[in-house]
């Protein structure tokens, strides 16, 4: 049998950039689209919610889905599960309010 050490990894494990599919890639989408109209964010995350933790370098406060902060995404909690806006509606307000 093969040391499986040895062996090499596969050519899609070592990719550069997130799959298409990819929570990760849903996620960049957006903050690259909101980048695109000079709006910068950032998240934290505490699974499965997904917080908006800056936009435009201003801290945000209050709560909406969650008992912790600001919820913009769900995470899946199953494998083959999509992230998901808390309510994509409430999100834009609440960018359009940081402004």
């Amino acid at each position: 049998m093969e040391d499986p050490i040895k062996k090499p990894f596969p050519h899609n494990i070592l990719r550069t950039k997130p799959l298409a599919h990819s929570n990760e890639y849903r996620i960049k989408t957006f903050v690259r689209r909101l980048d695109k109209l000079g709006i910068t964010v950032t998240f934290a995350a505490n699974h499965p919610w997904i917080y908006f933790d800056t936009i435009n370098g201003k801290e945000v406060t209050g709560t909406f889905h969650g008992n912790h902060g600001w919820t913009a995404f769900f995470s899946p909690v199953d494998v083959q599960g999509k992230v998901k806006f808390s309510d994509r509606r409430e999100v834009f307000k609440k960018v359009r309010s940081m402004l």
